[in-house]
């Protein structure tokens, strides 16, 4: 693990922040997929939302302001693209660089090295 962190700091520092982006996207997505308008919060909960609230999501007992995907559609898209595509990069970055490390590869950098000089009894 802290060798592929010494291997590949960049790719390393694009998974944090892939999953940074991806965390709060999650949050976001899941908060639009359970919102709830004020008819739905009363039939659902029997507990309506406070005053001149248009949706809100219920969470321990209490409501927390939120929109609808109505509402708000270009922004539920959002994080649903950016959840996606951050989990996405996560997966196909950490399934790379574990084949990478399984199948022995090594960075693109040894191609162009010049090969050393052997001599005829195989010594360099």
């Amino acid at each position: 693990m802290l060798e592929s962190l010494r291997q590949h700091p960049i790719l390393c520092a694009a998974q944090v922040l892939a999953f940074l982006i991806a965390f709060p996207a999650f949050f976001s997505t899941v908060s639009f997929s359970v919102a709830l308008t004020p008819e739905q919060a009363i039939a659902k909960f029997d507990k309506p939302l406070p005053s001149g609230w248009t949706a809100g999501v219920m969470n321990h007992g209490k409501y927390y302001q939120w929109w609808t995907i109505r509402e708000r559609p270009v922004l539920f898209a959002l994080s649903a693209i950016c959840l996606a595509g951050g989990v996405l990069f996560l997966w196909s970055s950490l399934g790379w660089l574990w084949w990478k490390e399984r199948t022995g590869q090594q960075d693109a950098a040894h191609i162009f090295q010049k090969p050393h000089a052997v001599s005829e009894n195989g010594e360099r």
